[in-house]
């Protein structure tokens, strides 16, 4: 049986998982309904979509339990490159070989605790079918587990965990063209199967790891406040709501992009922060746009009377959920 034969013989079995458990599927139909009550007037739409800064994701750093076999696995089957790293620390710097940095591993001295905020996933963007079909089959033939598959109209997913239970995300977008945007300038996505056979049969002949132009598409978080989740990426960090309102979800984005950040409360609504050195997220890296949008950010925590430290680099504080937020200056 060739390779590609038994990659599709494995899509045949993995397809049928569903991208998220089905408790979850039945609280997002029921949030789809709750949402339609959310009677907002033009003004308020308005508001949500302001944006007042220009940032963007570039990675995110995990507290992990055997960092070295964590490192492995997003070298060996996402093909990560290894950038930096301290052996004697539990300190790995994974990306892409031109050295863009999209995941930081740290020695974690506490076991994740499941009642607390978190990473929901992280999504790294591809924008080539014969990349995405390749690392895709690699996945598959190194049979690793697969969560499931989904086309979400303005992108096109596969769905993942690592060795932690740290969930991922691989993706490609769709043409702008073909996004579905309502009368309130809202980006609403869906969740339709989505057949990988098409990214399978365009696959190179061998894997050879991630290629330059993958990057940090977004972070999914979750949170443990919708409305205060709002509030801090809106109006703290200045980001703008990219899908219509809802009272389990939120989503964010600068520019015209989708979103860069997702958030829900489906497992974690009141739950706590996590502690520093437990075993999970330790904290999302945006890139700040211009001088400007740090200016903009200082100002909103000096208002608001929010912890923050800014070094030359950085900007470092957490959000409403307790969860670290790092942007780059």
């Amino acid at each position: 049986m060739t390779n590609l034969k038994k990659v599709l013989l494995s899509l045949l079995v993995l397809a049928a998982l569903p991208m998220m458990p089905a408790s979850v599927s039945a609280q997002s139909s029921d949030a789809a309904e709750a949402s339609t009550l959310l009677d907002l007037s033009p003004e308020e739409h308005a508001q949500r979509q302001a944006q007042e800064t220009g940032l963007t994701p570039v990675g995110y750093q995990l507290n992990a339990l055997d960092p070295t076999s964590l490192a492995d696995f997003y070298m060996d089957l996402m093909g990560m490159s290894l950038i930096d790293s301290n052996e004697d620390d539990g300190y790995y710097a994974l990306g892409t070989p031109d050295g863009d940095i999209l995941l930081e591993l740290f020695q974690a001295t506490s076991p994740r605790r499941e009642s607390t905020t978190g990473l929901y996933h992280g999504a790294f963007l591809y924008d080539s079918e014969v990349e995405f079909g390749t690392v895709l089959a690699h996945l598959l033939e190194n049979r690793t587990p697969m969560q499931g598959y989904s086309h979400h109209n303005y992108s096109q997913a596969a769905y993942l965990g690592d060795t932690e239970g740290n969930n991922i995300e691989i993706y490609l977008d769709t043409a702008p063209t073909i996004w579905r945007v309502d009368e309130n300038g809202y980006k609403n996505g869906g969740s339709e199967p989505l057949d990988i056979t098409k990214f399978l049969l365009q696959r190179e002949s061998e894997f050879s790891g991630m290629s330059d132009s993958v990057k940090m598409g977004h972070f999914h978080l979750s949170v443990n406040n919708i409305t205060d989740t709002e509030w801090f990426y809106g109006e703290v960090l200045g980001l703008g709501q990219t899908a219509a309102p809802a009272t389990d979800t939120a989503f964010f984005a600068t520019g015209d992009y989708h979103h860069y950040l997702g958030t829900n409360i489906w497992v974690s609504e009141g739950a706590l922060a996590p502690t520093e050195d437990q075993q999970g997220l330790r904290a999302t890296i945006w890139q700040a746009a211009s001088p400007e949008d740090i200016s903009y950010i200082t100002e909103q925590l000096d208002s608001y009377e929010l912890a923050y430290e800014e070094t030359d680099d950085a900007l470092t504080m957490y959000d409403n959920s307790g969860l670290k937020v790092i942007v780059l200056k």
